[in-house]
C-alpha cells in the first residue's frame, strides 16, 4: 500500500493543509469512470459492431454477489450487482469527433453521435445506487476496425451528475469474457 497527498485548498485559511490517501498497490488494472462511476473492469468489450453502429461496454461484477456472468450489471428484481460504462457510438468513423448526446436527444438525431452511461448496482437491494448518462461533449474515435476487433476512443463528457471527465477506452489486449 502505498499513500499519495493531496493539497486540501478548500478554505483559504487551510493553506498548506494535506490529506493522506491511501492507495492499494494489489490491483494494477487501470480504473475508469463514467460520472461518479469508477472501478478497474474485470473486462472491457465490444458487445455489437453492426452497421454504423458499436457498443463497447467496461464492467466489474460485484465478488460479493457471488454471480458468474457476461451479463452487464443492472438493477431490478433480477439484479447483477457491480458497475458499467456503456459506450454507444452511431455512425461514427475512425478519426471522427462525434458529440456526446443524451438518449433524449439521440432520438431526434440524424448526425453521427454517441452515447455514453455508466451504472452502479448495489450487490444488497439490488438497486442502482449509481445511474448516469452523458449529456454534452465529445467522443473521438481513434481505431475503429471490425475485422482486427480494434476500439480506441476518448470520451471526453459532463454527465447527469455533474461530473466532467475524460476517459481513454481501448478494447486491444482485453480477453473476451467467458463465464
Amino acid at each position: 500500500m502505498s499513500k499519495v497527498l493531496l493539497p486540501l485548498l478548500a478554505v483559504p485559511a487551510l493553506v498548506g493543509c494535506t490529506a493522506e490517501i491511501p492507495q492499494f498497490d494489489d490491483d494494477p488494472r487501470p480504473e475508469v469512470c463514467g460520472g461518479a462511476v469508477c472501478f478497474a473492469p474485470d473486462h472491457l468489450n465490444v458487445l455489437h459492431w453492426g452497421d454504423g453502429e458499436v457498443t463497447m461496454a467496461a464492467w466489474r461484477l460485484d465478488p460479493a454477489a457471488n454471480v458468474v456472468t457476461c451479463d452487464l450489471p443492472r438493477a431490478g428484481k433480477k439484479a447483477i450487482p457491480g458497475q458499467a460504462v456503456v459506450i454507444e457510438l452511431h455512425h461514427a468513423r475512425a478519426g471522427a469527433r462525434v458529440p456526446v448526446l443524451s438518449h433524449q436527444e439521440a432520438e431526434q438525431s440524424t448526425e453521427p453521435y454517441a452515447t455514453v452511461r455508466s451504472v452502479r448496482v448495489d450487490p444488497a437491494s439490488g438497486r442502482a445506487l449509481a445511474d448516469e448518462e452523458g449529456v454534452s461533449g465529445e467522443v473521438t474515435v481513434l481505431d475503429l476496425d471490425s475485422g482486427a476487433g480494434r476500439f480506441r476512443v476518448r470520451v471526453r463528457a459532463r454527465w447527469s451528475s455533474g461530473v466532467s471527465g475524460e476517459q481513454l477506452f481501448d478494447v486491444e489486449g482485453w480477453p473476451g469474457c467467458a463465464a
